[in-house]
């Protein structure tokens, strides 16, 4: 298995957020923060050669690094994907659920609070010590928030409280940016400490940058509105913090229908820009004389101590990996989990518990890996092709199902 892993990354053609098994992240040195890929020998999972160890680690700082990244030019636009969505058990930075609870107890109450921390098998305590949880927890609490908090633009009101200081694992690499441009190239190569539940198409015209969300991971409706505008909003809010109230939006996307005049004034009030629904996808942008902003605020903070590694790899890393031996020919269940040496019941459960299923992990690794291809210019039939669909129209259902509109359509302004 472990030479089928190699074989099968070695080709360099894999999505940046799939090349990892488990990420820690260490006590900050003075070259930043580092992360090790680690793998136990037991039973049902192999050790990785260190010489593969490497070369992996090589590839992902690699595929993280901005000038390293592949550009499609498409009409004189540059265009560059962004992947680093995180699922199921995989590790989600905890500040993002610690300021949410605090939220939720300041608007609806403790009762509330405590609601929400039961719902996700979580203890106050234990949450304001930790600097993980897992994703589907994090998800579970937006689509608890959505359902909760009072709207219309709940999760705007939301991110508008977040500060630089909140940023946890993050603040330290802040502190060492100079630019809105450097804040902004900082969240896109640590999506694991930023939080990413969404990929990301980034498309810089003449003189706006435009980002658009990519809902790999299915997210339902409600919880991806509320997550979409909690984002923008601590995003906007965080970058005027750090680089002065004058950094503004230029116009902000809605995949969602118009919640009316009213609501649409409040969205341009709290948002600061013109403000638009019934798109087609999420998306922001922002003018791009913006990203040479200073960064002019105080950042330092205290140093951080080491946090004890995972016990264990992620289960979602572990079925991926599986997954992209062959995405033209996935395997049924019966077989993942002899290959997971667990049985039908337990796997089906264990991915219960992490918030999702087997279908919507495959779903999902057949959305990046087209998207990934797509960006890389292949054609549309290859993708179809390479994925295994028997019919060219079957993928281009597909790809709408998962992401709402056609391939074909994905990468134009």
């Amino acid at each position: 298995m472990a030479q089928s892993v190699e074989r099968t990354l070695g080709k360099g053609e894999v999505p940046s957020s799939i090349l990892g098994i488990s990420t820690i992240y260490k006590k900050p040195q003075p070259i930043g923060w580092g992360f090790l890929l680690y793998a136990k020998n037991t039973k049902d999972r192999p050790v990785l050669s260190l010489p593969f160890v490497v070369k992996l680690l090589q590839q992902s700082m690699a595929l993280l690094s901005e000038p390293n990244r592949p550009h499609l030019q498409r009409g004189g636009q540059a265009t560059t994907l962004c992947q680093g969505t995180l699922t199921g058990d995989r590790l989600y930075p905890a500040f993002d659920l610690r300021l949410l609870h605090r939220y939720v107890v300041q608007q609806l109450g403790a009762a509330e609070g405590q609601a929400l921390l039961q719902s996700l098998t979580l203890h106050p305590d234990e949450l304001d010590h930790r600097p993980f949880i897992f994703a589907w927890q994090m998800l579970a609490a937006l689509a608890w928030a959505s359902n909760r908090l009072p709207g219309p633009a709940a999760g705007i009101r939301f991110g508008l409280i977040f500060r630089p200081t909140d940023l946890d694992l993050l603040l330290p690499k802040f502190a060492q940016c100079r630019d809105l441009a450097e804040l902004y190239e900082l969240t896109k190569q640590e999506p694991a400490l930023m939080g990413w539940l969404t990929d990301h198409i980034e498309r810089f015209e003449a003189d706006h940058l435009c980002v658009r969300c990519l809902n790999v991971g299915a997210i339902e409706p409600a919880a991806l509105l509320f997550l979409f505008e909690h984002s923008v909003a601590s995003m906007l809010t965080i970058a005027r913090h750090c680089c002065g109230g004058s950094v503004r939006l230029e116009r902000v996307c809605f995949a969602s229908p118009c919640p009316g005049p009213e609501a649409v004034a409040l969205y341009e009030r709290l948002l600061g820009c013109a403000v638009q629904f019934d798109c087609d996808y999420f998306e922001w942008r922002l003018a791009r004389e913006q990203l040479s902003a200073p960064v002019n605020a105080d950042l330092t903070s205290e140093s951080l101590g080491l946090f004890e590694r995972p016990e264990q790899a992620s289960l979602i890393d572990r079925v991926v990996a599986i997954l992209l031996r062959a995405p033209h020919a996935f395997p049924c269940l019966e077989h993942l989990a002899v290959q997971l040496n667990l049985s039908c019941r337990t796997l089906r459960r264990r991915l219960r518990q992490a918030g999702t299923s087997y279908q919507k992990i495959q779903n999902m690794v057949r959305c990046q890996l087209a998207l990934t291809w797509l960006h890389q210019q292949y054609d549309i039939e290859e993708i179809s092709e390479r994925l295994g669909f028997g019919d060219v129209s079957n993928f281009r259902h597909a790809f709408k199902r998962w992401l709402g509109i056609p391939p074909g359509q994905l990468l134009d302004g």
